[in-house]
Formats: structure tokens, C-alpha cells, sequence
């Protein structure tokens, strides 16, 4: 019973994880507004929950900077899926986010001072089979699966990052803060977006 609610859990983060993309597509406003709003929205919700949940807000300064950092990544991770999914097509999009296993496999032993699992890269590699397939017949959406692969790449860095945090601190402690971090790095960002990428692949 156990094994098929995990089964259910999975198969719901993917079935979450697609209709992002295509959330994405429907939003008329700009990726980098799409982040900026959605943090926005999230640590103002989480801080007053946290707030009426009476939680200590204190986790000490350089861990509060560590997840203000993480955020940043978060942040650069959901612009650029989104824009992935604006220049190319939904599917190009989430094909490029399945590289995130092959990266964690090199990127959480690195972390946790282990030897790369080769089996792990092997089930990553299956993916880079995918997309080739998909390249061979969208050859056109380079730029967006690019974008997606890197996004792939930050979205397995702050997987690995979020679980050492989560071994320390509240989960919702840990999201609100990053949030905060995605969300003023997100408006720091608007000025080099208004200059250089406003009529251009992040909209």
C-alpha cells in the first residue's frame, strides 16, 4: 500500500511538472515577470503562515544567506524553463529537464564526497537517447532545449543543496527564505532584462 502512494506521488510531480510548461505558454506576461510574481506571492503566503504558526524566523545569518544563494539559483532555474518553453514548445522543454537525473549523478556525489554510481549515470544517459530522437526532428528549437538543459542543470544543483538544508532546518523555513532569495533576485535581474532580453527569448 505503502509503495503504490509513492507510485501516485511520482506519477502526480509529473503530471505537475508538464503542466507547468504548458502553464507557462498560456501566461501572456514575460518569464522573468512569471518568476517574480510567483516567488513573490510565495513568501508573503509562507511568511504569514510561518508567522501565525508562531515559528522562530531566526536560523542565523550565514544560513539565511546559504538559502538566500539557493533562491537565486531557483530563481534562474524557473526563468529559464519558462523561456525554454516560450522559444521552443512544451515537449522540447520538459525533454531537456530530463537530463536532471544524468546531472544529479554527477553532482550529488561531488557534494557528498562519494564515487560517481555508474548505474545512476547509465539511467541518466537514457535520457541524452530521448534527446536525440526529439533533436533530430525539432533541430529548430536548439536555442529552447538548450535553455532547458541548463535549467536541468540548476534544478538538480538545488535539489542536492535543499537536501542538506533539510536535514537542519523546517522545510516551509527553508522555501520561504529561498523564495525570498528568487524573488529579490528576480527584481535585481529586471533591469539587465528590460535592456537586453525585453523583445527578445525571455518573453
Amino acid at each position: 500500500m505503502s509503495q503504490t502512494k509513492d507510485y501516485i506521488k511520482l506519477h502526480f510531480i509529473v503530471w505537475i511538472w508538464g503542466f507547468t510548461a504548458i502553464l507557462g505558454l498560456l501566461i501572456s506576461i514575460p518569464s522573468v515577470e512569471i518568476v517574480f510574481y510567483r516567488t513573490l506571492l510565495a513568501f508573503i503566503g509562507l511568511g504569514l503562515l510561518l508567522y501565525f504558526r508562531k515559528r522562530n524566523f531566526s536560523l542565523g545569518s550565514n544560513q539565511i544567506l546559504k538559502l538566500l544563494g539557493t533562491g537565486l539559483l531557483i530563481a534562474a532555474h524557473w526563468i529559464l524553463f519558462f523561456a525554454a518553453a516560450r522559444v521552443s514548445t512544451a515537449s522540447v522543454c520538459l525533454a531537456g529537464m530530463a537530463t536532471c537525473s544524468l546531472w544529479t549523478s554527477f553532482i550529488e556525489p561531488v557534494f557528498n564526497k562519494r564515487r560517481i554510481n555508474i548505474i545512476e549515470v547509465l539511467l541518466g544517459l537514457i535520457a541524452i537517447v530521448g534527446l536525440y530522437v526529439i533533436f533530430r526532428f525539432e533541430f529548430d528549437h536548439a536555442l529552447g532545449l538548450t535553455m532547458a538543459i541548463a535549467s536541468a542543470f540548476l534544478s538538480a544543483l538545488f535539489t542536492v543543496i535543499n537536501g542538506k538544508f533539510i536535514k537542519k532546518h523546517n522545510p516551509f523555513m527553508i522555501t520561504f527564505y529561498e523564495m525570498i532569495g528568487a524573488c529579490v533576485g528576480t527584481a535585481l535581474f529586471f533591469p539587465v532584462y528590460m535592456t537586453y532580453f525585453s523583445d527578445g527569448v525571455l518573453d
